[in-house]
Formats: structure tokens, sequence, C-alpha cells
């Protein structure tokens, strides 16, 4: 397994079928971002500067951490992920999955951050 690099021209991103230790999302503006098919992402971080996101994992597909890091915008999780990580600052961030593990740095605490945690469960 490998590294896959999305730099600040990317904006639209279809994965499909991938199996990868990490995923990096470094985008200047990023419009879309789906993942499909079967394969595993030990790591996704979603770092892009602007742009909505709403990420629907398939359980076919899972990632073991989402990361997500500075910029601003929305993002919208649900699928089968252990572990979110928000450590970046000017998010809003709506989870509706069950996590064993939910990380949120002091950074991310005094931000301008809001989370919404919908059926969320630990």
């Amino acid at each position: 397994m490998g590294t896959i690099w999305f730099d600040q021209s990317a904006s639209n991103i279809r994965l499909t079928d991938v199996t990868a230790k990490q995923v990096t999302v470094r985008s200047d503006q990023l419009t879309s971002l789906a993942i499909s098919g079967t394969g595993e992402i030990s790591r996704l971080v979603l770092a892009a500067r602007s742009g909505d996101i709403m990420l629907d994992l398939p359980d076919s597909c899972p990632v073991s951490t989402v990361s997500i890091g500075d910029g601003s915008g929305t993002i919208s999780f649900s699928g089968t992920t252990s572990a979110m990580e928000i450590t970046g600052q000017h998010r809003t961030v709506n989870v509706n999955c069950s996590l064993d593990t939910l990380v949120i740095s002091g950074i991310a605490l005094s931000q301008n951050n809001t989370l919404c945690l919908h059926g969320f469960a630990v």
C-alpha cells in the first residue's frame, strides 16, 4: 500500500477500488470527492483550502482514520470509519456514523469550528 497526494490543482476527485496507506487532499478549491468500489484506505487527510464536501463511504471501502485539517467549508461525513481527528480551524464538520475514537485538538476547539454529531455513538 502506498500514498496518494492531491495538490492544490485537484478539484474533482473520484477514487474507485483504491487501496492505500494514506490519501491526502490539499486542493485550493475542492468541489467534489467521491470514494466507491472496494478497497481500503488507512488514513484520509482532508486539508483542502476551501470547499463543501459530502462524503458517504461505502462499507466495501472502509477508511480507518479520517483527519480533517485547516480550511474553510463544511465536511459532512457518513460511512465506515473507526477514528476521526479534527485538527484544523474554520470548519463545519457533520458526523453521521459511529466512531471508536474522536480526537479534537486544542486549536480546533478554539478556532471557529462547528461540530455536529448525528446519531453519534462511541
